[in-house]
């Protein structure tokens, strides 16, 4: 198929590749396993801060990402309160400005654990660093989309990236449900864009 156009609106050449080996962009949407792959379109096409389509877009990324919060340890509460924040946000019972202060608080965390996997990594501590990994991930993912609630920028990066942050908090926790993951994510893609987006 042709990729200009998804070119144009700034899929990534990676992604692009494996578009172009697709007989049509309709077939190719309903064939999809990866949903990282149509998150990334959709985030090209969202609207901005506030419109309908974005909250639809925020909407499909904080149903597929619920699970990752299964690898947040049962006494960090600041990214399962993110994400709390930006369902009341989709429900018109929060602002954005309650999105960025809770999405604030979850980045404080995500920055601790970051350093943790470099300091565990130069110690060649390996089952620590599978550990933190996941939970890192896992408030990755959770942030993303508090970056598709509040950013005009990069949507396309911070939708997939939600999805693959959270494949990979499974991996890194050893749970056997990587595969059940994309599954899951593509049925949420489908229920809310049962149909191939137009541009």
């Amino acid at each position: 198929m042709n990729v200009e156009k998804l070119k144009e609106i700034g899929v990534c050449t990676k992604n692009l590749e494996w578009w172009s080996e697709q007989k049509n962009f309709g077939q190719a949407w309903v064939d999809c396993g990866q949903s990282p792959l149509l998150f990334e379109v959709l985030g090209c096409l969202s609207g901005g801060v506030g419109s309908i389509s974005r909250k639809k877009l925020v909407y499909a990324c904080y149903e597929c990402v619920k699970v990752a919060l299964n690898y947040v340890t049962a006494h960090e509460e600041r990214p399962k309160i993110l994400m709390k924040t930006i369902l009341a946000y989709l429900n018109n019972k929060a602002t954005l400005e309650d999105v960025r202060c809770a999405c604030k608080d979850a980045t404080v965390v995500w920055d601790y654990l970051q350093r943790e996997v470099f300091y565990y990594n130069c110690a060649g501590d390996a089952y620590t660093i599978a550990r933190i990994a996941s939970e890192f991930d896992a408030i990755k993912a959770v942030v993303s989309v508090g970056y598709v609630v509040l950013r005009n920028d990069d949507i396309n990066d911070h939708a997939s990236r939600a999805i693959f942050c959270t494949a990979d908090a499974a991996m890194y926790a050893g749970a056997a449900v990587t595969n059940e993951i994309w599954r899951h994510t593509m049925d949420i893609v489908r229920k809310h864009y049962p149909n191939p987006p137009i541009f």
